[in-house]
């Protein structure tokens, strides 16, 4: 596969999904926005199941998940911390 063609496939799919919806809903009517539906839901499974949650964490944290092995796996472990001399 070309690079060009690498750049025309992404170019044709939003050129369907936001040029074409006036014909697709004059022709299927309600229905159409079901492939909306769709694309966002498997967005949200997406990002549920394949990105690493970074809140809360330092920066020396997220340092060691990005640069571990299995990034997923290592965000998931649960470490004790102990926090000497806090608020004195």
């Amino acid at each position: 596969m070309s690079p060009s063609s690498c750049l025309h496939e992404p170019d044709w799919c939003a050129d369907c999904l936001i040029c074409r919806p006036p014909v697709a809903v004059a022709a299927v009517g309600w229905k159409f926005f079901i492939l909306y539906i769709i694309i966002d839901a498997a967005g949200a499974l997406f990002v549920y199941f394949f990105f690493i949650e970074t809140h809360g964490r330092s920066l020396e944290e997220l340092e060691a998940i990005f640069e571990a092995k299995d990034p997923v796996k290592e965000s998931l472990k649960k470490e004790k911390v102990l926090i000497v001399g806090a608020g004195e």
